[in-house]
């Protein structure tokens, strides 16, 4: 048998943000969205310390470019996580 670990993000309902000072990179993921794309980012990633770097790259997956118009909403989304470990019945 092998382990299996699996973990699961569980986010609140987004609400519509006016500026990065209302975000956290430890407590909120983020999502931009323009036009009909839309990018998110979990929240509490290594290596993500500032508001500004979670909306970059959160544009950066959307295929959001840097200069293209600034007409794109941002939202935040609290998050939990939940990381769970298990066995796995490996048939061959």
């Amino acid at each position: 048998m092998k382990d299996l670990d699996y973990s699961v993000d569980i986010l609140t309902t987004p609400e519509p943000i006016t500026g990065e000072d209302q975000l956290d990179p430890r407590k909120y993921g983020v999502i931009v969205e323009s036009g009909w794309k839309k990018g998110l980012l979990l929240p509490d990633l290594e290596g993500v310390d500032t508001p500004e770097q979670q909306v970059n790259i959160s544009s950066q997956k959307a295929g959001i470019e840097p200069y293209e118009p600034k007409n794109s909403t941002v939202s935040r989304s609290e998050g939990t996580n939940k990381t769970q470990s298990s066995k796995l019945k490996v048939y061959s």
